[in-house]
């Protein structure tokens, strides 16, 4: 950790603390927020007022994201509306698989840090 050390202990608990030219965890939070918002526009989702048959999903499209571990994991706090202050209560894994359904605006989590086996 060297010369970094105090700063790496702190970050975890001062969102707005970054490294020397680096993002902030605050940072990413903003940036995470936008995409996900634009996301939304771009690929909307039947919302919790629209009114469809009990059981009944339609599947409009997949959308594919790829990133780091703590972009994704902020990207899955913003998806399933829970708040980002605990962020490190379940980290998303880096080169996981996480699957999140929209469907009549409540989002469910299908798939979380799903590594497969590398095959032989």
């Amino acid at each position: 950790l060297g010369e970094y050390a105090e700063l790496v202990r702190r970050i975890p608990y001062h969102p707005d603390l970054a490294f020397p030219g680096g993002e902030s965890h605050g940072d990413v939070i903003r940036r995470t927020q936008s995409f996900v918002k634009d996301l939304l526009k771009r690929h909307p989702v039947p919302g919790r007022e629209d009114t469809m048959p009990y059981g009944s999903v339609e599947l409009r499209e997949r959308v594919a994201v790829f990133s780091h571990g703590i972009t994704v994991n902020y990207l899955l706090h913003h998806l399933l509306e829970i708040p980002t202050e605990g962020i490190h209560r379940f980290p998303a894994a880096n080169a996981a698989i996480n699957i999140v359904e929209l469907a009549r605006g409540f989002p469910k989590l299908l798939l979380y840090n799903y590594s497969p086996e590398p095959a032989e």
